[in-house]
């Protein structure tokens, strides 16, 4: 007779009740409820119950910890990941952009909120002092959002590149065009503004974000300079987005990647991955599965794509591709009635996979055999659903196969609108190559492996409120996290996180234990 099946499939938030119809046996039918609540991967959890993994959430910064911990009591390891304000407060406004200069960080600031309204500003911060300055506010700073530090080299001093996103009518909205410009700030000795120069100003740009120096080509991101269009899961029609190519020396720009559509494209960064090779990083804040936002009917999960740089002079860049990013699942098996020597093979579907990197798991039922089994599933994010098939063999004999899917609805609690994503310094071999990158949205700073997979959560919650930029240390020790309304009546703020030592890190990210060390570029 054929055996009776029941599903858990644990996640953070509730769905309604969802009932599948599976043919077990001679026609019989069995309806399976399911509810959703994700697995987060969390360093602080290492050498837990649970290892890695806390399965019913995400420390939220306000002092307690619901999770594998079971306890109102933040755990030491917890407690030293707390971002701690470097600077917080006025007169920072709107932070966004942090670059890693050679001893100081730059910062940019729009200058405007809710509150607000003052010329936008670069700063230069010092972290070891927190002293304050302001490297460069003036007239060719409109609307400043992000910027990349390009060091001293033969062909001239060291440089703080600015992405001026022009006049900027609402939040959200494209720009007019107006300002719209890239720009350079010369730097003396002491990491102090000496000359500006201008790249390139006015049409095609119109909304430009992210920035990147790669040899002598600066590319930009710019989010709605592209024409009217739309997308198939998407109900409305949006600006597409254009990746630009602009001569370092100055010039016109030229578009890259035209035949690709971005819905939001905000981030460019440079990275290398497990394999030394290195990457362009473009990162489309809308280009996932749909987020079902009413009020932003465009809007869907962040999507990272890359392409490899072949050449850097001249600028020759390679295919562009998704990375693909996972989400992760606990499920809980309940079958009645299994006996020793039974067998249980669990298969992933629709593009799922175990922490092995394989489809199928197999366990071998003992003497005390369990009712419940429980087992960890990943899931491309880009998927509508998380499935999986359960089948019970007993005495080499097929007695049930059961199929299970549940439709995701609400997206996970990292990698939804993640702008930008900071990379350890070229030097520090012995530091593995992941990316660190802040979600506005989850109020959460996130590793991400240069080949994609399952992100790890570093902090989520308070003090954090819509965290923006992230950059490493000079050492790698720890990051800086620009935040622009973690301040006192929503002014910004510059968080700094001590991170656990590398092989904590490594441990995470399965792919990297045994990985041999690369090298990577900023």
């Amino acid at each position: 007779m054929p055996l009776g099946f029941s599903f858990i499939v644990s996640i953070f938030f509730v769905l309604s009740v969802y009932q599948l119809q599976c043919a077990l046996g001679q026609g019989t039918a069995l309806s399976l409820n399911a509810t959703l609540v994700p697995v987060e991967r969390m360093p602080m959890a290492l050498g837990r119950a649970g290892g890695c993994l806390s399965t019913e959430s995400i420390f939220r910064g306000n002092g307690s910890a619901r999770s594998v911990f079971q306890s109102g009591e933040i755990p030491p390891d917890l407690a030293l990941l707390r971002p701690k304000p470097l600077v917080i407060g006025y007169p920072l406004i709107q932070t966004k952009g942090i670059a890693r200069g050679d001893k100081f960080l730059y910062i940019a600031d729009t200058g405007k909120d809710g509150t607000n309204n003052e010329p936008a500003k670069i700063w230069k911060l010092d972290p070891v002092t927190r002293n304050l300055t302001v490297l460069y506010t003036g007239p060719l700073l409109v609307t400043g959002k992000w910027l990349y530090f390009k060091e001293a080299d033969s062909n001239g001093p060291a440089e703080v590149v600015v992405s001026d996103y022009g006049e900027e009518p609402s939040s959200r909205s494209p720009g007019t065009g107006k300002g719209a410009k890239v720009f350079a700030i010369q730097l003396d000795g002491n990491g102090d503004a000496n000359n500006t120069r201008v790249l390139f100003e006015g049409a095609p740009l119109r909304s430009p974000e992210g920035i990147v120096v790669i040899g002598d080509s600066v590319i930009l991101a710019d989010w709605a300079a592209g024409p009217n269009t739309s997308v198939p899961d998407r109900p409305v029609t949006f600006n597409a987005g254009k990746v630009f190519e602009i001569p370092l020396a100055g010039g016109s720009p030229v578009e890259r990647f035209a035949d690709h559509t971005w819905v939001t494209l905000i981030g460019a960064c440079r990275y290398a991955d497990e394999d030394g090779k290195t990457f362009l990083r473009l990162i489309d804040i809308d280009g996932g599965r749909p987020a079902g936002n009413l009020s932003l009917p465009q809007s869907g999960l962040v999507q990272f794509h890359r392409s490899e740089l072949i050449s850097t002079s001249p600028l020759i860049l390679g295919m562009l591709e998704k990375v693909a990013h996972r989400e992760e699942f606990q499920m809980e098996v309940d079958i009645p009635g299994l006996q020793e020597g039974d067998t249980v093979e669990i298969e992933a579907e629709r593009g799922g996979i175990f922490a092995d990197g394989g489809v199928v798991k197999k366990i071998a039922i003992s003497d005390q055999a369990p009712k419940t089994l429980s087992f960890h599933i990943e899931s491309n994010r880009d998927a509508p659903s998380v499935a999986f098939k359960t089948s019970v063999i007993r005495n080499q004999i097929l007695l049930d196969t059961v199929m299970t899917e549940k439709t995701k609805s609400l997206p996970d609690p990292v990698l939804q609108d993640n702008k930008h994503a900071g990379s350890v310094a070229q030097h520090l071999q012995h530091i593995p190559r992941l990316a660190a990158s802040a979600d506005g949205t989850s109020q959460s700073v996130s590793w991400i492996a240069p080949k994609g997979g399952v992100p790890v959560t570093i902090w989520q919650g308070q003090p954090l409120a819509q965290p923006m930029g992230v950059m490493y240390s000079w050492d790698a020790e720890k990051i800086w996290v620009t935040d622009q309304a973690a301040g006192p009546n929503k002014t910004a703020a510059v968080f700094e996180i001590e991170l656990p030592p590398a092989d904590v890190r490594r441990a995470l990210f399965p792919a990297l234990r045994d990985q041999k060390e690369i090298t990577q570029g900023r």
